[in-house]
């Protein structure tokens, strides 16, 4: 963008096309710009509450320059996808290394006794 003296960029709905709003050099720049203190933060007292079968004693957070570790057990696969993509939203994170495992799997119903 600077090469090019682009200050600003449009941004499309991916479903209809329309344009969604812009982004600019600063609101891409911001991410790198947040403490990783304040990002870990975030997630362990915003985020983790809010993730059922996510017990934070459990679990560990870790931020370096915007990647999120978080290692641990969760009590369910899906309480484990949910608190990822929910860590994800926070803002200033890059990318999450996902360290996590589970004590259930609730992908599939469980098949009633004698089956």
């Amino acid at each position: 963008m600077i090469r090019r003296r682009i200050g600003r960029l449009p941004v499309r709905d991916p479903l209809t096309g329309r344009l969604a709003g812009t982004v600019t050099r600063s609101d891409l720049l911001r991410v790198y710009l947040r403490p990783s203190g304040q990002i870990r933060a975030e997630i362990v007292t915003m985020v983790l509450p809010g993730i059922p079968g996510a017990d934070p004693r459990r679990l560990a957070v870790a931020v370096r320059d915007g990647v999120v570790t978080i290692s641990g057990r969760t009590e369910y696969r899906s309480a484990a996808l949910r608190l990822v993509a929910a860590a994800q939203q926070a803002e200033g994170v890059i990318h999450i290394d996902n360290q996590l495992s589970y004590d259930i799997d609730d992908r599939y119903p469980a098949l009633p006794a004698g089956f």
